[in-house]
């Protein structure tokens, strides 16, 4: 898993 997609999906789950 790149950064990127960690940071992606740290934002998508705090943008719930």
């Amino acid at each position: 898993m790149n950064m990127q997609g960690f940071f992606f999906f740290f934002f998508f789950f705090f943008k719930k």
